[in-house]
């Protein structure tokens, strides 16, 4: 997922949220063409957020950080948990936790329905148990980067090693993909709806099989990479190229400690973690220390997988995160340098391979 592309939304249970400008933009079209039809996409926005709510909340109660959701239209939404180490049960039940909710949510909804009054009201709620109900049992389907793919993969983690587990629902959500555009093609040449509306559905369903080929080939690659690059970890990848100021430091003593040490990165206390200090021009007129200027960054232990701090930077908010080793910060890494780095590792693994 990429870094943060969309608009602050505030929190709800204490976890940021945020509409991506794809969700901005079918919001204004919708908006433009009936206030029914906003209604509906904003219901929809609702139904996808209570479903991501579900995963972040199940992942909080067990302990895991949850830095952000995002709400993607037509994709639907994202949960930034850091899911480093956690168990496959544990993430089995934080994937399962969204289509309960969603299922949940839709009965709910149709019995509404059914008592409900005749009326424009009643066609909103008929919305939400269809949308819900959809929610829920399109996620289940065990294809990455659904909901029911990371069960399925985690399910084969209890009794399998991490990277069988992920080729083994890699090759069926390669099946299921393939199944999905066969019905689709079986449905455009025996379907006696007009050709419109089987063009119509045509690009939808090619569209979302082209959504879960991206995932699944991604999820593909991820683990290929882990297996060429297992027994690196940040201890290989980190730098030591940057300079630690105090929180209290002041403005000149940065620019001392820049002018004279060349250093380009500077990094400083911030709570329990770390943050990089940059001054932003706009700013310049309420600078007063280091804290008061620092951005908060991500921080990893010295023996974290290479492969997963890169995943987890890449669905972060910075591409820069500090190293720690026993509770001390023993260096920094930054994206660009860890997908730099173990690329180059796996070219150089597979050169000498062909050599040999």
């Amino acid at each position: 997922m990429p870094q943060s592309s969309g608009i602050g939304m505030g929190k709800l249970f204490g976890i940021s949220i945020e509409l991506h400008w794809l969700s901005v933009f079918f919001l204004v079209f919708s908006l433009l063409v009936s206030v029914y039809f906003f209604v509906i996409i904003l219901l929809l926005l609702v139904s996808i957020l209570l479903h991501e709510i579900s995963h972040s909340v199940t992942a909080i109660r067990n302990g895991i950080k949850v830095r952000k959701i995002i709400l993607i239209l037509p994709i639907g939404g994202f949960s930034a948990i850091d899911t480093l180490g956690v168990k496959p049960r544990t993430e089995f039940n934080i994937a399962l936790a969204g289509p309960l909710s969603s299922l949940l949510l839709g009965s709910v909804f149709g019995v509404l329905v059914v008592f409900a009054p005749v009326g424009i009201a009643t066609q909103y709620l008929q919305f939400m148990f269809e949308v819900n109900i959809l929610l829920g049992v399109f996620n289940i389907i065990p294809v990455f980067p659904m909901d029911g793919g990371r069960m399925f993969e985690s399910y084969l983690s209890l009794h399998r090693s991490e990277y069988d587990a992920t080729m083994l629902t890699v090759k069926l959500s390669t099946s299921l993909i393939w199944l999905i555009l066969a019905g689709t093609f079986a449905f455009v040449y025996v379907s006696q709806a007009s050709l419109f509306y089987r063009i119509y559905v045509a690009v939808i369903m090619i569209f979302i099989a082209m959504f879960l080929y991206q995932g699944t080939a991604a999820a593909a690659s991820l683990a290929n990479l882990k297996k060429h690059t297992r027994g690196i970890n940040l201890r290989h990848v980190l730098t030591r190229q940057f300079k630690f100021v105090e929180p209290d430091a002041s403005p000149s003593e940065l620019y001392s400690l820049m002018r004279l040490s060349r250093a380009h990165v500077m990094i400083t206390k911030l709570g329990e973690g770390y943050g990089s200090v940059s001054i932003p021009y706009s700013r310049l007129g309420s600078v007063k220390n280091a804290a008061s200027i620092a951005k908060t960054i991500p921080s990893f232990d010295i023996k974290t997988n290479a492969v997963d701090a890169m995943t987890m930077l890449e669905s972060s908010d910075s591409s820069l995160a500090a190293v720690t080793s026993k509770g001390r910060l023993s260096g920094i890494v930054t994206l660009q340098n860890l997908q730099a780095f173990l690329s180059l590792h796996v070219l150089n693994k597979k050169t000498a391979a062909r050599q040999a």
